[in-house]
């Protein structure tokens, strides 16, 4: 059975799935695997978001964005984005993590 969180499309999720593990993900975003698990069930706290957004898209190379992240309120944070198109790096080749 799949998780929830996966099925929906979750930037987390996917995340997670692009690196190959939550621990990779905890690695490289310098967090704990509980964390990244607790993320995962409950969301990403608020006071977290937008600097865990950008490690996301940073470490995905495009492929999870800051707008996908924090699709309500990206305006705010990066009102530069909303004149941009994909991310150039979408799509690219992740790199091996440890």
């Amino acid at each position: 059975m799949n998780h929830p969180l996966i099925e929906s499309r979750c930037p987390l999720a996917e995340a997670v799935a692009i690196v190959g593990s939550q621990v990779k993900l905890a690695v490289v975003l310098e967090e704990s695997q509980q964390t990244i698990s607790n993320w995962l069930k409950y969301g990403i706290p608020a006071d977290k978001r937008h600097s865990v957004a950008m490690k996301l898209e940073r470490v995905t190379h495009g492929r999870v964005t800051r707008k996908c992240v924090c699709a309500d309120d990206w305006q705010e944070m990066w009102p530069e984005l909303a004149d941009q198109g994909p991310s150039p790096d979408a799509g690219a080749r992740v790199e091996e993590l440890p």
